[in-house]
């Protein structure tokens, strides 16, 4: 008779494998990931993990003021260029744009930690945000999208995620993102 950490080990494959293939119809017919090129991006600056992906990069405060112009629904990724946890985010935000940039825009903001650079210091944006703490993503839903907030032109996000996604759970968490986009449109 199987013990209970091999019944609770068999039950918590079980569970990751299923929830690995709970992918939604856009992203099952937008191709497979390569999980060898997931976590070779992992690595990477996140500069390098965005640099060919559907994601457009904003310079400084003012240029929040631009999101949500289309009209369309918006993902922004805000992430410090040489830190794990963003890394780890912005290649999972690669994808989804990857899969979604045909229905939704998708903003990438970087901060540092010191006001010295020219990118937009962590502070403003989180005061500017209203983050916890960086690196984050936010989802703005087109339907809130309005001019209630001073600084962005955009309401309160629908979904705030300060969550990282290691290697081992990234299938999950694509999917479960995947289906929240594919959900809120």
């Amino acid at each position: 008779m199987p013990s209970r950490l091999q019944h609770t080990r068999t039950r918590l494959l079980f569970t990751l494998l299923f929830a690995s293939f709970l992918v939604s119809p856009t992203v099952a017919l937008s191709g497979g990931v390569d999980m060898d090129h997931v976590s070779t991006l992992m690595k990477a600056p996140v500069r390098s993990i965005l640099q060919d992906a559907s994601v457009v990069h904003l310079q400084g405060p003012g240029s929040l003021k631009t999101l949500g112009r289309s009209g369309r629904p918006v993902v922004l990724l805000v992430y410090r260029n040489l830190d794990r946890r963003s890394s780890e985010l912005a290649t999972l935000i690669r994808f989804l744009a990857r899969d979604f940039h045909h229905r939704i825009d998708f903003y990438a903001l970087e901060v540092s930690p010191g006001s010295d650079s020219p990118v937009l210091h962590a502070g403003e944006a989180k005061k500017a945000l209203h983050l916890e703490k960086v690196p984050a993503a936010l989802f703005f839903n087109s339907s809130r999208i309005g001019e209630t907030q001073q600084e962005t032109g955009l309401e309160s996000p629908t979904l705030e995620e300060y969550r990282t996604p290691g290697r081992l759970f990234w299938k999950a968490c694509y999917a479960a993102a995947a289906r929240f986009l594919d959900r809120s449109l």
